[in-house]
């Protein structure tokens, strides 16, 4: 199976799709001024009692939402006699989360400095290992290193590490070597924001498409191809050896790059509601605020013996692939064509979960209801398309 991935521009934004044989899997959209990531000097502007959060002032008229239920430990700056927040603290907080519509950004005590091997954390202590990989045995003998480095026999320093999915192809050296190079930017940052004033950004994260490339799963691309020179550089500044190794330019004037892998027609498919299959079924993927529903239908499809299983299992495969292309998150309701054997319902499922397995893009099943409807869920991994295209379209406007 060819596999590239392809990084270039559309409608004024970075996308990054991701083929497998020609079939576009994956669309990532860079969304202009993000501030995820960032780490600010705040200022407490409200305390609200009766929600149990603050509001952070982080620049000029720039004002974020911050939990007090799930930041336990703030992290004061001001000389200060009690752990509570009070109106006018000054905290170091990081973006966790970007402005949506009405909603304001969401902001963190919990700080975290992200590098291609290595995550800090503040809200941890020692060092952990991502579930993929926690008992891969060159991860646990990493692991034993870093806790000699930085723990055994020495204080406690007030950070963490988590071990990333890639450090098991990693060598040790430069695992050892980023640990060592975020503690000191960590403490490098808490130390300036001692000294300076309210509203100053300390912290500015790598440009999104550069962090997509450092977490990409080299082992399984065969090409990353940009026509975009500044991105070309950056991967070359920030990417590790194996990312350069298949990172290619893009020059051709006459044919662009977006045009070439038919990305504006991947897109509007996309954001279209109606998806074609092959057998002449389709589905409807309807959006709204508190769930999305798809429904199966069999359309042009010729109605013959098992053609109703057949068109749900090719609608099977599709929704998990559009699911991953639209990014779509929270409950996902499927009402498929009604089957009349019980052994045929069985031999969905399970195709849907074999499917869900071999995408591996966080969708889990969680059951099939008396009504025949099956509810799926998938954790939240930024605005979908349609926000980022459609609604966002809007707000600009």
């Amino acid at each position: 199976m060819k596999t590239r991935y392809v990084i270039t521009h559309l409608q004024g934004r970075c996308v990054c799709a991701l083929f497998y044989d020609n079939v576009c899997r994956e669309l990532k959209v860079a969304e202009p001024e993000n501030m995820t990531g960032r780490i600010y000097i705040g200022r407490v502007e409200n305390v609200v009692k009766n929600l149990n959060c603050a509001f952070i002032e982080i620049e000029k008229g720039i004002k974020c939402y911050y939990s007090l239920e799930e930041n336990k430990k703030h992290f004061f700056l001001n000389p200060k006699n009690t752990e509570k927040v009070c109106i006018g603290d000054s905290m170091l907080v990081q973006i966790s989360r970007e402005a949506f519509k009405t909603k304001p950004a969401t902001a963190t005590g919990k700080l975290s400095l992200t590098g291609e091997y290595v995550v800090l954390v503040s809200d941890g202590t020692g060092v952990s290992v991502s579930g993929k990989v926690k008992k891969h045995p060159h991860c646990l003998e990493l692991k034993e290193k870093l806790e000699e480095t930085f723990y055994k026999g020495k204080p406690l320093p007030a950070f963490g590490f988590i071990l990333r999915t890639n450090t098991a192809e990693a060598d040790s050296a430069p695992v050892l070597a980023e640990a060592k190079k975020l503690a000191e930017q960590f403490q490098e940052i808490t130390r300036q924001a001692k000294c300076l004033k309210a509203f100053t950004k300390m912290y500015e994260p790598l440009p999104p498409v550069v962090e997509w490339l450092k977490n990409l799963r080299i082992s399984d691309l065969d090409e990353i191809v940009t026509d975009d020179r500044e991105i070309y550089e950056l991967a070359g500044q920030y990417a590790a050896e194996a990312v350069k190794e298949k990172l290619r330019l893009y020059e051709d004037e006459l044919l662009p790059l977006c045009k070439l892998y038919s990305l504006e027609t991947q897109l509007s498919r996309a954001l279209n509601k109606k998806v074609w299959l092959k057998s002449g079924g389709y589905l409807v993927i309807e959006q709204t605020e508190a769930l999305t529903a798809v429904d199966v239908n069999s359309g042009k499809m010729v109605k013959k013996k098992d053609s109703f299983l057949k068109t749900n299992l090719e609608a099977a495969e599709e929704l998990v692939r559009q699911i991953g292309l639209r990014n779509l998150s929270g409950m996902i309701i499927v009402d498929f064509i009604n089957l009349q054997e019980k052994s045929e319902e069985e031999q969905l499922i399970r195709a849907l979960k074999n499917y869900i397995q071999q995408e591996n893009t966080g969708i889990v099943y969680v059951d099939m209801t008396r009504l025949g409807l099956v509810e799926l869920t998938r954790k939240k991994n930024g605005k979908t398309l349609r926000e980022l295209f459609v609604d966002g379209r809007k707000e600009e406007v």
